[in-house]
C-alpha cells in the first residue's frame, strides 16, 4: 500500500504539476504520503486512503477550474503520451517504471471512458506522426490497460498497433511489385525533380526519393478527410502506381488519401549550400511550383495545388517566417496570417541561408487538427458503455455462469463508486457481447449467461 501512494505522490509531483502546476495536488500528495506511511497496515485507514485519492484524482483544484469531469482521465492521457514519445527524457528502466505509476493512478480515475478516448486520439498522431518511443512500450501499456479492464477495452487499441505493424509488409509487397515492372518503378525508388539552380526540371538534377505508404482502416483511427488537393506530377506518378498494385490485391477496398498526415524531404539545391527541407505534402507542392516560376501570387498557387484557402495561407506563413519564401507587399516584421491577401505576390528567396543543413518545416496546423481529428467524446451520465462492458467480461470471468439478474445487480455493485449505472445499457452491453461472442446464453435456459474463453 505504501509503495502505491508514494509512486501515486511521485507521478502528481512530477507530471500532472508539470502540466498544469496545481500546488493543491502536491500538498494533498504530500498529506497522503505521510498518512500512507504512517498507517501501513490499518485496514480501516487504508480504505479511507483509497476513497480520498479517489477525490483527490477527481476532483481538485484543476478539475473544478476546468469544470470538467474528464479533465483528470485527459490529464493522465496526456502524460501518457508525454512518456510514449520520442525525446522524452526518461530512460528506458524508468518508462516501465512511469507506465506502472500511470495505472496505479488509473486505479483511481473515476470516468475510464473518457481516458480511452484520450488515449486512442494520442496513439493514433504518436503511430501516424511516428513519435512512438518504441512499439513494444505501446503493446506494453495496451496490457497493462488490459489486465485493468479486459480485453474489450483495448480491442481497438491493440488492433491500430497491428495496422500499424501490417505497413512493413505491404511496403515489401509494393517494392516486390515495382521490381517486377522495372518500367514503371525502379525497385521503391522513383526520379524526381527538386529545386534546382536553374529553377526547372532537368536530368542533372534529379535523385531519388522513397516512397512509404501505410494503410489505415477506417474504422480504427480518429481522422477524417480533408479537402482533396493536386498532388506535383513527381509524387502523383507514384501513388498512382500504388493505387494499381493495391486495387489489384484489394479490389472491394477503396483508399481515401490523407494528405494532410504525408510528409516527405526535398532538396534545396538554388542557394550556395543544398539543404535537405522536411515538409508536408502541402509544402512540397508549393514548393516544387518554384521550379517554373520565381514568383506566384496566392491565387495562382490556390489554383494550380487546389489546397483550400485557410490550408494554404497557414503553409505560406510557415514558408515565408522560415525565410524561403517572401511576400513582397509585407514586410516580415509586420507580418499576419490575415494579413495574407489572394493578390499578394509570394517569391522564392534566392537568398536563403541557415545555419542547419536539414530543416524540418513540416509543423501541426492549426487548421488540420481543428477539422481531422474527431473530438473527444461527451459522455453523459449512464453514457459508459467501454467500462460497462469491461465490467461484465470481468464478472463473467470469473464467474463462468450467472443469470441475467445476478449479472446486472454485480455489475451495478462494481460500478457503483464510479459511475452512474444504466440499467438499459448494461442490458445492451450484454447483448453485445453476445454478439461479439464473449457470452452465450444457457442452452436449456435463456436467463442464464455463460462466458465463452
Amino acid at each position: 500500500m505504501s509503495r502505491a501512494y508514494l509512486r501515486l505522490s511521485h507521478l502528481f509531483s512530477h507530471s500532472w504539476l508539470q502540466i498544469k502546476g496545481d500546488p493543491f495536488l502536491q500538498d494533498s500528495t504530500e498529506f497522503y504520503q505521510r498518512e500512507a506511511a504512517t498507517f501501513i497496515n490499518e485496514n480501516p485507514i487504508n480504505e479511507y486512503l483509497e476513497w480520498a485519492f479517489s477525490k483527490v484524482v477527481n476532483r481538485n483544484a484543476v478539475t473544478i477550474a476546468a469544470n470538467s469531469s474528464t479533465k483528470s482521465s485527459e490529464l493522465l492521457a496526456l502524460f501518457t503520451n508525454i512518456i510514449l514519445q520520442i525525446n522524452n527524457d526518461v530512460d528506458n528502466r524508468n518508462i516501465e517504471e512511469c507506465i506502472k505509476d500511470i495505472m496505479i493512478v488509473f486505479k483511481y480515475i473515476e470516468n475510464e471512458d473518457a481516458f480511452q478516448n484520450f488515449y486512442w486520439r494520442l496513439l493514433a498522431e504518436r503511430l501516424v506522426y511516428e513519435r512512438s518511443v518504441s512499439i513494444d512500450y505501446e503493446q506494453m501499456m495496451i496490457t497493462e490497460l488490459q489486465k485493468k479492464c479486459a480485453q474489450i477495452y483495448t480491442s481497438k487499441l491493440q488492433k491500430m498497433i497491428e495496422n500499424f505493424n501490417s505497413k512493413e509488409k505491404l511496403m515489401e509487397e509494393y517494392q516486390q511489385h515495382c521490381k517486377s515492372q522495372q518500367s514503371i518503378c525502379n525497385g521503391m525508388r522513383e526520379k524526381e525533380n527538386v529545386l534546382c539552380k536553374s529553377y526547372k526540371f532537368s536530368p542533372k538534377n534529379i535523385v531519388s526519393v522513397d516512397l512509404s505508404i501505410m494503410v489505415l482502416a477506417t474504422n480504427l483511427w480518429p481522422f477524417s478527410i480533408v479537402s482533396d488537393f493536386d498532388l506535383p506530377l513527381a509524387l502523383s506518378s507514384s501513388v498512382d502506381n500504388f493505387i494499381q498494385f493495391y486495387y489489384h490485391r484489394h479490389s472491394k477496398q477503396k483508399l481515401i488519401w490523407l494528405y494532410q498526415y504525408s510528409r516527405g524531404e526535398l532538396h534545396a539545391c538554388f542557394t550556395r549550400s543544398t539543404y535537405i527541407l522536411q515538409a508536408s505534402a502541402y509544402e512540397i507542392a508549393i514548393l516544387l511550383l518554384y521550379n517554373d516560376s520565381l514568383e506566384w501570387t496566392i491565387q495562382q498557387i490556390c489554383k494550380k495545388t487546389r489546397i483550400r484557402t485557410d490550408i494554404l495561407i497557414e503553409v505560406l506563413y510557415i514558408l515565408i517566417t522560415s525565410d524561403l519564401l517572401t511576400c513582397l507587399q509585407i514586410n516580415k516584421e509586420d507580418l499576419r496570417e490575415t494579413n495574407l491577401q489572394m493578390e499578394h505576390i509570394i517569391r522564392l528567396n534566392d537568398d536563403f541561408t541557415s545555419d542547419k543543413i536539414c530543416i524540418n518545416l513540416n509543423k501541426p496546423l492549426k487548421t488540420i487538427n481543428k477539422d481531422t481529428i474527431k473530438p473527444i467524446e461527451k459522455l453523459p451520465d449512464g453514457d459508459y458503455k467501454f467500462s460497462t462492458q469491461a465490467a461484465i467480461v470481468r464478472i463473467m470471468k470469473n464467474r463462468k455462469t450467472l443469470t441475467q439478474a445476478c449479472l446486472i445487480q454485480e455489475v451495478i455493485d462494481q460500478l457503483n463508486n464510479k459511475i452512474t449505472t444504466d440499467i438499459n445499457l448494461i442490458e445492451q452491453s450484454i447483448e453485445y457481447l453476445i454478439n461479439k461472442e464473449y457470452l452465450k446464453h444457457n442452452a436449456d435456459d435463456d436467463n442464464i449467461l455463460e462466458y465463452l474463453p
